[in-house]
């Protein structure tokens, strides 16, 4: 069950993000699907094959179309294919796969982490007579490749505001931290020109820009190259933010909180030597009596 599950929904997801990044979104970002993602991409489990088991899926929502014409969500199965196939004959891929796509079938491949499952493939059926249909595989082999690309960090030019903790001079590597009013502490690097603007920002609030390399999965800013700085008013940031509206995933995500994915780690918390039915015995009888 934990197999069918994880494929099933790292299955959805990649088709879900796929379609995401054709319609030019961030696949990756918080809260629901766009409507036509989600009325013309949702996938049905239709039924499971004997041997070594098929999951058969097919469009909750099938599209009525003309003969010989491709639905959108024709498209997007066959771009995450093209995507696995790539990475199956070690080929580069025309265009850069959306990260979130990548997220997915790296997570799909969890499945390879249990003993039993040593390859997925991912089968798209021909369209109509005569046509073959387009196989891809999932090995472990595979799965390593395309988090080995996850891990490539895509470069950006931003700008944040925080407020400026530490700085090193050494002329070998001069760094600093920038402190933003929510999320962790963000690495920024500096020119050896810059080293008196920084001098005289330290422990104050400013706005940097430059140039930073972001997590593609995370969506997470890892460092940023400073090409300028200017200080400003650190109330007009504690204002800003505390009046921008944030989902619960956007608060989790700039935290830097991950999922609970193993009960396992809220074990424990109760010393072994106290037994915990005395100390509920003895609350409730102190609140009864007093």
């Amino acid at each position: 069950m934990p197999d069918l599950l994880t494929l099933c929904e790292h299955a959805q997801n990649a088709v879900a993000r796929q379609a995401e990044a054709m319609e030019g979104r961030q696949s990756l970002r918080p809260g629901p699907k766009v409507t036509k993602v989600k009325d013309e991409c949702t996938l049905e489990l239709t039924g499971i094959g004997r041997g070594s088991t098929t999951l058969m899926f097919s469009l909750a929502k099938p599209q009525q179309n003309l003969p010989g014409v491709v639905t959108f969500a024709e498209e997007v199965i066959v771009e995450v294919t093209k995507t696995l196939k790539a990475f199956e004959k070690r080929k580069k891929p025309d265009v850069r796969p959306d990260a979130g796509v990548l997220d997915s079938l790296n997570r799909m491949g969890e499945v390879f982490d249990r003993r039993g499952i040593s390859r997925v493939e991912w089968i798209v059926p021909g369209r109509s007579r005569g046509k073959r249909s387009v196989k891809a595989t999932i090995t472990k082999t595979v799965r390593k490749r395309v988090a080995e690309s996850i891990a490539v960090p895509v470069k950006k030019e931003i700008t944040i505001e925080g407020r400026l903790e530490m700085a090193d001079f050494r002329t070998t590597d001069e760094r600093c931290r920038i402190h933003p009013p929510v999320g962790n502490p963000i690495q920024c690097f500096f020119d050896r020109s810059m080293e008196d603007e920084i001098y005289k920002a330290l422990r104050k609030t400013i706005r940097v820009t430059g140039d930073a390399l972001i997590n593609p999965v995370s969506g997470k800013t890892e460092q940023i190259a400073i090409r300028s700085i200017e200080p400003i008013d650190p109330l007009s940031v504690t204002a800003a933010d505390f009046f921008t509206g944030r989902s619960i995933e956007e608060l989790a995500k700039a935290q830097g909180i991950e999922p609970l994915r193993k009960l396992s780690v809220l074990k424990g918390g109760w010393p072994d030597d106290e037994p915990l039915d005395e100390f509920l015995d003895e609350t409730y009888r102190d609140r009864a009596t007093g």
